[in-house]
């Protein structure tokens, strides 16, 4: 049995109980570590796996480490060579919503966003718009400069994209390929990688002066290196691998820890053995909760969202492409049909469709596939073709 499961299941406010319920069961029916048999999540953004890898959220550090653990700070201080005062800290740095939430409040002063476009794509846009307006300096770092983002920024980095650069992606099997780029980035744009050393090594010595060079980075390839050294001994060990040996030899599934002559691991489990201190996998019981938001007699409808079969995220890229423009040519609201005479609709109308935050007009499909109760939109719709207001009237795109 394979389990494939997706936005659906991963992006909810209940979404890592979702996902460690399919594990207990993979694990109580013993279907995991062998042919046929794996629980495989289909994630929705591109290097989603190699973001992981290298910690990148507020409560992670590189190498699948916690930060609460205090053995895994240390290891990353003395990975850094931090001196002692400097090491890394305890607690976490906000996540994405708490971040929004304390730059609206005031607490946070300056944002710096790179490669997301919040003004369009985060919830509670009321929320966003207030916290990119009250921010005294918004620097945006980005591809495209004409997202909803780019009009609230005080500072515009161009970065460059996917096809013009280089490093390394990991997929949702572990397997790691390099990337090298296609096309040199236009004008002066530069790669995130360079882009965020380039300021850290002007910002160390106003804030640590007389303190050795923490960015000595050269070249994409040592910022690798590092991250290769973060893993070792870790449950995704690459300590075996170079940038030399995955161009000879292709991509390689981690782990590939030193002294297997970079033989990847084709498949995880088959000894049993798990990344616990006891090698055993462990069950988590997590009680039932309710969805964050239940259904009222104001609101008796779920609106559900999702991606179109040719867009991508924002379409700021995607959006541009007349073939791929052409697979649906703007956004609709969709229904079950059973729902459209109980509400007085009929498939064409215009109709409002409103939560507790704020509300869209789009017009009206009537379609099998929705379940009833349940309405349906896109995703990718933002400000250039569909307009919306607040739930106090003020105008969100």
């Amino acid at each position: 049995v394979v389990t494939l499961y997706s936005q659906g299941v991963n992006q909810s406010a209940q979404g890592t109980d979702k996902v460690n319920a399919i594990l207990n069961c993979h694990l109580a029916t013993g279907r995991i570590g062998k042919p046929g048999a794996s629980p495989f999540s289909l994630t929705g953004q591109p290097n989603a796996m190699g973001g992981r890898e290298v910690g990148g959220m507020a409560n992670l550090l590189s190498g699948h480490r916690d930060l609460a653990n205090a053995a895994h700070r240390a290891e990353v201080t003395a990975l850094w060579g931090l001196s002692e005062g400097n090491e890394v800290p305890a607690k976490p740095g906000k996540t994405a919503i708490e971040m929004f939430e304390a730059a609206a409040d005031g607490e946070i002063k300056a944002l710096w966003i790179a490669c997301t476009n919040p003004a369009q794509s985060m919830p509670d846009q009321a929320m966003v718009r207030r916290a990119l307006e009250r921010c005294e300096l918004v620097v945006l770092q980005e591809a495209f400069a004409n997202t909803a983002t780019a009009r609230y920024a005080d500072v515009l980095l161009p970065a460059s994209t996917w096809a013009e650069k280089e490093g390394t992606v990991t997929n949702s099997e572990r397997c790691i390929s390099r990337v090298r780029a296609a096309v040199a980035p236009p004008g002066e744009a530069r790669d995130d990688t360079t882009i965020v050393i380039d300021f850290a090594r002007r910002l160390q010595p106003l804030l640590k002066p007389g303190t050795p060079d923490l960015f000595a980075y050269r070249t994409i390839e040592a910022v690798w290196n590092e991250h290769r050294e973060s893993t070792r001994g870790r449950d995704l060990d690459i300590t075996g691998l170079s940038y030399a040996l995955l161009e000879s030899a292709g991509p390689q599934q981690w782990p590939v820890p030193a002294g297997t002559e970079g033989r990847g691991t084709v498949r995880l489990y088959e000894d049993r053995v798990f990344a616990t201190a006891s090698g055993r996998a462990r069950f988590i019981a997590q009680p039932y909760r309710v969805p964050a938001e239940a259904r009222d007699a104001r609101h008796p409808f779920a609106l559900n969202t999702g991606r179109m079969r040719d867009q991508w995220h924002g379409m700021s890229r995607s959006g541009v492409v007349p073939k791929l423009f052409g697979h649906e040519s703007g956004p609709v609201l969709r229904m079950n049909p059973h729902d459209l005479p109980r509400r007085g609709l009929a498939a064409g109308d215009l109709v409002e469709v409103a939560s507790k935050r704020g509300g869209v007009v789009l017009p009206l499909v009537a379609d099998d596939a929705i379940g009833r109760g349940e309405a349906y939109a896109a995703m990718h719709w933002g400000e250039e073709f569909v307009s919306g207001r607040s739930a106090i009237g003020a105008r969100l795109a």
